[in-house]
């Protein structure tokens, strides 16, 4: 993943959006996992060298293509707030992912403080009659960077943020409820961090723990919920199991529900942080929507292991799984002919 952010020289919409598009899609890949510690410094290296103070706000840091003042008021939302957004929710997952960064990369914080106080500056509203749709679009595009754990964690980087981000997600609950589905993901979302916080917690099965004598082996107390699977993610064998970002796939899983102990032995037979991360999604399971944990591989062991065929007794441990709860096996031959492809 490589930053390939500027600024055009000649005020160009249309050029300035494919900037904006790419952003969006490092933002992605970052969230999923997919660039590694040295690329993800490097790219927040370049955020900083490349965020601009305003010239009467110097304390608020911008990604747009020039000052407010020079554009038309509708086209700040998507050429001066939308780019800082996407860069200051960088920022944010960057620090959460490796909170050495504060220590180790000059002027992080100060630059971080400034983007989030920047981020405030239309209390995440859209433009003109989109301003209910702005203001989703901003929640959603910060919950998925973690925003949520960065505040319980980072409190004071940016006080006034923090306030405002509270508040706003007040206020689309108090004026909207859930009679409007977008709405009702966000807050869901959000709402789920202090489950997070309990000494339990759903953790989603693709791989080997599909299969319920081998989970029993690690987690005495694990107990199954249901089968549910995780949209706009594919099954990929790197040797072992992972799941990639992937839109319009899915993903079969099993649910399980684990105690503090579960969760800590499974963290040690997985090899997290070094082998695998943790990502929280939305799934549905029993016709309730939940919160739920799934371990996604680290680029690193990818590039280790990257397109090679699992062993057989793993790999039919996990068909097993799939057998006994009446899966269909797609997502598993899909993935094994993906190998092939490229072993070819």
């Amino acid at each position: 993943m490589k930053n390939d952010f500027y600024r055009p020289e000649k005020i160009d919409t249309r050029e300035f959006g494919m900037i904006v598009n790419k952003m969006k899609s490092d933002l992605e890949a970052l969230i999923i996992n997919q660039s590694t510690k040295q690329e993800t410094k490097e790219y927040v290296e370049k955020l900083i060298k490349d965020g601009k103070p305003l010239s009467h706000k110097p304390n608020w840091i911008f990604w747009g293509f020039t000052e407010p003042d020079d554009m038309e008021s509708d086209a700040r939302v998507d050429f001066l707030y939308m780019p800082t957004y996407i860069a200051a929710a960088f920022l944010v997952k960057s620090t959460l992912l490796y909170p050495e960064f504060l220590e180790e990369i000059p002027n992080l914080r100060n630059i971080l403080r400034g983007a989030l106080l920047a981020c405030t500056g239309r209390n995440f509203a859209g433009h003109g009659i989109k301003t209910l749709d702005g203001r989703l679009s901003a929640i959603r595009l910060f919950l998925n960077a973690d925003i949520h754990f960065f505040i319980k964690k980072h409190p004071n980087i940016c006080p006034h943020f923090t306030k405002l981000f509270d508040l706003t997600i007040g206020i689309l609950v108090r004026n909207f409820g859930l009679t409007i589905r977008v709405l009702d993901e966000i807050v869901q979302i959000y709402e789920s961090v202090g489950d997070l916080q309990h000494k339990e917690r759903y953790y989603l099965a693709y791989g080997i723990n599909m299969n319920k004598t081998e989970i029993m082996k690690r987690c005495q107390t694990v107990e199954f919920i249901g089968t549910s699977s995780i949209q706009d993610y594919i099954l990929r064998f790197h040797r072992h199991a992972n799941i990639e970002f992937a839109k319009g796939e899915s993903t079969p899983v099993l649910v399980w529900k684990l105690q503090e102990k579960d969760e800590k032995h499974l963290d040690g037979y997985e090899g997290f942080p070094k082998h695998y991360m943790k990502k929280d999604f939305r799934v549905e399971v029993n016709g309730n929507p939940i919160s739920a944990m799934a371990y996604v591989m680290t680029p690193e062991k990818i590039k280790r292991g990257k397109n090679k065929l699992p062993d057989n007794d793993y790999l039919n441990k996990i068909k097993e799984g799939y057998r006994n709860e009446g899966l269909i096996e797609t997502s598993i031959y899909k993935a094994l002919s993906f190998i092939q492809s490229k072993n070819e």
